[in-house]
């Protein structure tokens, strides 16, 4: 049977969040794992894979992979991405997202469309940043067949240069809206020290959820501005972050230890349920986050999550392991990246363009020319990801794609010719 895969299950831009599948749920691991950064290292990001563990075989099995593009004059910043999704059965399922920025590199707006057949879901967010560009509102409007509703409606509240709270609302077909706000408290040095996590069922009488009390590492030096920058950039690009527990929204900088605290009832005492503890290695990079959880007045360890990195220092993966009943660790997903270097020099970048697309913006009929006389692999998406052309041509050819039958709109052409891929935005006009 088909399964529709929604937003829920894709990676947030910029891999900066854990998403809400299978053992993260419940032990406030998402908020604690941070993902790679991607700007301003000398290296980007063009692969990442999820892979799932099957132990009767032993076993890794690909569920999703990411394949990022980039234009010449934004460097680190990707403008679209691929994603492929797969189950054991062989179901297949594609999707694209077309991003935006301003000049400071600030995500202002993303477009995901993703389907089978005549069947498709569309996000499109909006983001707002003030004068500071410090993110005021992030607003997600979910498009099927049938309607347009919100999806989302995210809005920070700033006293002075701190942040005071954050509202988050979530609005679903099937069970309604959900409210929840985050209230934050800072240490001396002005970084977060403690959030309290309430919801509410109709944004007026508020109960309380959960605790956290954040404790860094003696070396971090961050401060509010650090929070609220990486607050900006992350959740402004993170295309899953409708979820309130990302972790950026919790802290910034090397925390060693996050406490966390449940309130059954508003009359009920906070009683101490959980901890993440974080490792660093000599590199001063994370090596792993151990979870624990607490019962009985004694700590219960529950998985944890390693770092492993390439001769670089780039993330290479992040495998995530939990105790099982016979209370040996034991494999159950990890994520993968594939980087490559890059320079801000537009004609340097590490992997050159290997044909042109003429004219561009096009109408009817669009002209491919390659630079090599080797063998090519064409293929042709529109931005809800399914595939209108493909063909293996000669690089010696110039190929022409009539398009006269497609509605106008924008189309990614990606061309696979020596191990090298590359792709282009193009225009189809009326």
């Amino acid at each position: 049977m088909k399964r529709f895969v929604s937003l829920v299950m894709l990676l947030g831009l910029f891999t900066t969040a854990v998403w809400a599948q299978g053992p993260r749920k419940g032990m406030h691991s998402r908020m604690g794992v941070p993902f790679p950064e991607t700007q301003n290292r000398g290296y980007r990001l063009t692969h990442q894979y999820l892979d799932y563990y099957q132990t009767g075989s032993e076993t890794w099995f690909t569920n999703s992979s990411w394949d990022f593009h980039y234009p010449s004059t934004q460097y680190a910043l990707f403008d679209s991405f691929y994603c492929h999704y797969f189950d054991e059965d062989g179901y297949y399922q594609e999707g694209v997202a077309d991003c935006q920025y301003d000049g400071l590199g600030y995500m202002t707006s993303w477009h995901y469309e993703t389907g089978w057949d005549d069947q498709y879901q569309i996000y499109t967010t909006t983001n707002y940043f003030d004068a500071g560009h410090r993110l005021t509102r992030s607003f997600c409007i979910n498009s099927n067949q049938l309607v347009d509703m919100i999806f989302s409606d995210l809005n920070p509240v700033y006293a002075g240069a701190s942040i005071s709270s954050l509202y988050l609302t979530l609005y679903f077909f099937t069970n309604g809206v959900y409210y929840t706000r985050l209230v934050y408290l800072t240490d001396a040095q002005g970084r977060i020290a403690t959030v309290t996590n309430s919801t509410s069922p109709d944004s007026l009488d508020w109960s309380y959820l959960e605790k956290s009390e954040i404790t860094y590492h003696p070396s971090d030096d961050g401060t509010m501005a650090d929070f609220i920058e990486n607050l900006s950039r992350r959740y402004a690009a993170d295309i899953d972050s409708y979820f309130a527990d990302t972790y950026y929204m919790y802290y910034s900088g090397k925390p060693i230890q996050i406490l966390y605290y449940m309130q059954g009832y508003p009359e009920r005492p906070w009683t101490l349920s959980g901890r993440n503890l974080y490792y660093y290695d000599s590199f001063g990079d994370l090596d792993h986050i151990a979870f624990d959880y607490y019962y009985n007045e004694v700590w219960e360890s529950y998985g944890l999550y390693e770092y492993i990195y390439d001769a670089n220092r780039n993330l290479s993966s992040i495998e995530y392991w939990r105790e099982n009943y016979n209370r040996q660790m034991e494999p159950v997903e990890r994520y993968r990246f594939e980087w490559e270097i890059f320079t801000a020099n537009d004609d340097q970048i590490a992997t050159p363009s290997v044909f042109s697309a003429y004219p561009n913006p096009f109408k009817g009929a669009l002209n491919l020319e390659f630079k090599s006389a080797k063998l090519a692999e064409v293929t042709i998406y529109n931005l809800r990801g399914q595939k209108v052309y493909s063909a293996q041509v000669s690089g010696a050819d110039t190929v022409t794609w009539q398009a006269e039958n497609l509605p106008c709109g924008v189309y990614l052409v990606s061309v696979r010719q020596n191990g090298v891929i590359s792709t282009r935005k193009v225009v189809l006009l009326e």
